[in-house]
């Protein structure tokens, strides 16, 4: 008995050693933690100073002067009394892509290697989205079961701005972040991507107008099946009040090639007494995986469990095993049921004149795989003539493969804490309005309500977390609202139209100061002593009264020759065709004496000889021909009133420089104010007059105007030591604020 009890005693005495030790070995590991983090992971919270970014597309610094002088901007005006105010100077060309790949990288195009929002294709000429790549696509067992998800990257090289700061220890959270598509791999950091991201079509925002009268749509648009701009026309199959079409979605991935698209079936009851829509959608959900393999390792870990129980209740391990067998099969069997896939009918009431509440999609790609998506939808008739908006379909990365941040996780919680938001990069509905498809009160309505959704998210993830030194965000509100609404502060713009003025003249104003209404709770709320603060945009406006046909130019001065067949001198119709497998460019072209061409936002290419697959300009001949195209450009006149059209032209090699030039353009144009390349050129049309007026009411505008006349704006709360401060000097300068050497490949300079 006292043996048994020293025993016992011994061992208490050795437990309460062994826990002393490990409490011990805890409190150490978390004194160390603290220190690390402290010392060595958090630098910029010890220091008690962080970075703010906020980011506004296309504010102008001329209009920002102006509003502020006004006194309609008193926080930026605040602002500029804290520290500085600055025009600031974008890309060549000053163009979204283009500028804000080279402002989060710091360096010139000629190292992001983006230089349009399109590229060309040397070997076939065509025009490529220039922002995502995919090196390798989705790939099929049997074209039915997924082996793994398609491999994209981004087209815009270089590290940007957050993953300099993760790589020394200074935690961002980023949120609408453009050209980050994929997102790059940042530890410590959250950054949420925009510019960029595609919608679930896997374009720049691919609308739907239904009606049941094509004729109304040729009315509105111009088209009665893929728009200029890019959206789609369909009728729908109509008897009586019940109409029936689909809701189109990516292409095939399986068929790769077959332009057979993606599409949900969708039922509709149309209300004409009442003005509302039953809206029916047929959503299907694809096998549930991880239904079927979670519950089958928990029925797994059930059945072995219960082997052995039923096993020494039965008397013996044969029957143990073979009940529980049974009882694994029967499982596999019902998690089978529950994961098939399925069809559900999703009902949403429309009323006319409103827009929706968010109307979740999904796609069946095949019975293994599936994509899923939200819209809304803007009813603008019932009855007589049916008439209803879609918008482009949001990627829902909660329901498909494609991360649009990084971690992948962070996307979701955005959108579990704060609802369905637009999750494409072109986010707002600016397609359609300029092809007349939704009116100046929707767009507006829309453009607010998602400006206003995006700034609470912004200021709740400024205030509400705490783990974050640099936070930088980025709306596009600002330069939407301008390509649109410019016509009405511009009286000489053929598009200015006076009633329309009195009642959405002041736009632009309204998003400038929700602008400033950010900036003034960031000042008020968020900023601590220590805190710097930066205000700034990628690139200013223009008005823009006439389009210039740069092809028009080239073919009228022997440049480039067209092919006399006429079959062949067909022109593609629409921006859709970027994303058609099957659609062709240039089929007018005779490349085989054709010297140059221009394709995109102001670029023109030689046809070079062993670049180009149908070049005939040697290497030799090729310097003196692009200095003679430039002498011509420059002596362009607008026919009308004799202006010139351009403020200079540009040799690409003078302006670029670095590793990725092999989408460099030969030359850049820089258009003179009231003037811009013309959307025909954009996809590489001729068209018939050189220069014609601009009656769309995408009327400012930013692209292939010279940077000269489109600056940007910069205020800050630090001082700069420059009286030209460039866009790209921006990120090696918000590192330096960190303590951080600029990055050895960054082309901009210190100017905090």
């Amino acid at each position: 008995m006292t043996e048994t009890v020293l025993k016992s005693e011994k061992l208490k005495s050795r437990m309460a050693l062994l826990w002393r030790g490990i409490f011990l070995l805890c409190a150490a590991a978390l004194f160390l933690s603290i220190f690390i983090i402290s010392v060595k992971i958090n630098p910029a919270r010890a220091d008690g100073n962080r970075v703010i970014m906020l980011g506004f597309d296309g504010m102008d610094f001329g209009l920002t002067r102006k509003y502020m002088d006004q006194g309609e901007l008193p926080n930026f005006s605040r602002l500029e009394e804290m520290g500085i105010i600055s025009p600031l100077l974008s890309t060549f060309p000053p163009e979204s892509p283009v500028a804000w790949s080279a402002m989060i990288t710091g360096t010139n195009p000629g190292k992001t290697g983006i230089y349009d929002f399109l590229r060309r294709n040397p070997e076939t000429y065509y025009p490529e989205l220039n922002m995502t790549d995919t090196i390798k696509p989705i790939e099929f067992l049997f074209d039915t079961i997924p082996t793994g998800p398609p491999v994209l990257e981004n087209a815009r090289q270089g590290d940007p701005l957050w993953v300099y700061a993760a790589n020394s220890g200074v935690n961002t959270v980023g949120i609408m972040m453009p050209m980050n598509m994929p997102p790059d791999e940042a530890p410590g950091s959250w950054v949420l991507s925009g510019l960029g991201v595609p919608d679930a079509a896997k374009t720049m925002g691919t609308y739907i107008f239904y009606v049941d009268d094509i004729e109304v749509a040729r009315t509105r648009t111009g088209s009665t099946g893929g728009t200029e701009m890019g959206g789609m026309v369909l009728e729908v199959e109509r008897e009586g009040n019940e109409a029936t079409t689909i809701l189109p979605g990516p292409f095939d991935p399986v068929h790769p090639g077959s332009g057979e698209k993606i599409s949900v079936p969708v039922t509709m009851t149309i209300d004409p007494a009442g003005g509302t829509v039953d809206f029916r959608l047929e959503n299907q959900t694809p096998f549930r995986f991880m239904t079927f393999f979670g519950g089958l390792i928990i029925t797994l870990i059930i059945c072995l469990i219960l082997w052995p129980i039923i096993g020494r209740r039965l008397k013996g391990a044969g029957a143990g095993f073979r009940i529980s067998f049974v009882i694994f099969l029967i499982a596999i069997a019902i998690l089978g049921l529950i994961s098939r896939p399925t069809v559900s009918i999703d009902s949403h009431q429309l009323s006319e004149g409103q827009w929706s509440d968010w109307i979740p999609v999904k796609f069946l790609i095949t019975d293994w795989v599936g994509m899923e998506g939200f819209c809304r939808a803007y009813l603008i008739e019932a009855d007589p003539e049916f008439q209803l908006y879609v918008s482009p379909v949001s990627i829902d990365p909660r329901g498909t493969m494609a991360n649009i941040s990084y971690p992948g996780s962070y996307a979701k919680d955005l959108l579990n804490d704060y609802g369905n938001f637009k999750t494409y990069g072109w986010d707002s509905e600016t397609w359609a309005f300029n092809e007349n498809v939704i009116t100046e009160e929707m767009y507006l309505n829309d453009l607010l309500e998602n400006w206003d959704n995006k700034a609470e998210m912004v200021f709740d993830q400024m205030d509400r977390r705490d783990d974050w030194q640099l936070f930088t965000t980025v709306f596009q509100g600002t330069d939407h609202v301008s390509h649109m609404f410019w016509r009405l502060i511009d009286e000489t713009h053929p598009m200015y139209d006076a009633g329309l003025a009195d009642l959405y003249g002041d736009s632009i104003l309204c998003v400038y100061q929700r602008a400033d209404d950010l900036v003034g709770r960031v000042l008020d709320e968020i900023m601590r002593e220590g805190d710097n603060l930066i205000v700034m945009s990628d690139h200013g406006f223009q008005t823009w009264h006439k389009s210039v046909n740069l092809n028009r130019w080239l073919e009228d001065n022997g440049y480039l020759a067209r092919k006399r067949s006429l079959l062949s001198n067909i022109m593609p119709e629409d921006v859709g065709g970027l994303f058609d497998p099957n659609n062709e460019f240039f089929m007018w072209v005779d490349w085989s004496d054709s010297q140059a061409y221009a394709l995109g936002l102001g670029q023109i290419y030689i046809n070079l000889e062993g670049r180009e697959s149908e070049g005939i300009v040697t290497e030799a001949e090729r310097s003196n021909l692009i200095d003679e195209i430039i002498a011509g450009l420059l002596e362009m006149e607008d026919p009308e009133t004799g202006d010139r059209l351009l403020v200079n032209a540009y040799r690409g090699d003078d302006l670029y420089h670095g590793d990725n030039l092999e989408y460099a353009p030969d030359i850049v144009v820089g258009f003179a104010p009231k003037y811009r390349v013309s959307w025909q050129t954009t996809l590489g049309v001729s068209a018939d007059q050189l220069v014609e007026p601009n009656m769309k009411k995408w009327s400012g505008d930013h692209c292939s105007f010279d940077r000269a006349v489109c600056p940007g704006i910069l205020l800050s709360t630090v001082p700069i030591t420059v009286d030209d401060p460039e866009l790209i000097d921006l990120t090696p300068s918000m590192l330096s604020l960190f303590g951080i050497d600029k990055p050895a490949r960054c082309d901009g300079r210190v100017i905090f």
